[in-house]
């Protein structure tokens, strides 16, 4: 974990610093296998620069703020709708433990870990099988099928156009 952490923090000041870039560009240079690569590593140094300036990470943050707020909400109602109880940050630290746990596995979507987490952190709190898996999968279904189909209808529709 350390390890990945001390790469990103690498990769993410080399984005920053030319002369690092550059010295690392060179290390990239030397070996066989990525040498074919370094004038695609090159190019990607103006556009990482660009990702990473505070304008554009402000409005990132802000996007994904926003996002995560609204699905923070839905999943509140959602538990309203099932006649559960709990306050929006049971609710909120239900749903993104289950998807984090579903992301680690790096199974698409983390299908079924996310699911299956999500019904045991509901059991564990005292709510019935039924309801928790009922709730879950109507969540599934409203935040993340939903979604994707729209985003396949959407793409469709542009390719379609283009």
């Amino acid at each position: 974990m350390a390890l990945l952490l001390a790469i990103l923090i690498v990769v993410f000041a080399s984005g920053k610093k030319k002369k690092l870039f550059n010295f690392l560009l060179s290390i990239l240079h030397k070996i066989p296998i990525l040498k074919k690569y370094t004038e695609s590593f090159s190019e990607s140094y103006q556009m990482f620069g660009e990702l990473t300036s505070v304008k554009t990470m402000t409005k990132t943050l802000g996007v994904s703020f926003f996002a995560w707020m609204t699905d923070a909400i839905m999943i509140y109602f959602i538990f309203i709708g099932f006649g559960l109880d709990f306050d929006i940050i049971f609710s909120t630290f239900a749903m993104y433990s289950s998807l984090l746990l579903g992301v680690l596995t790096m199974i698409p979507a983390g299908v079924g870990v996310t699911e299956v987490s999500f019904v045991e952190i509901l059991k564990s709190e005292g709510i019935d099988t039924a309801i928790s898996t009922s709730l879950v999968i109507f969540y599934r279904l409203i935040a993340f099928w939903s979604v994707t189909v729209l985003g396949f209808c959407t793409t469709r529709y542009f390719l379609k156009n283009n």
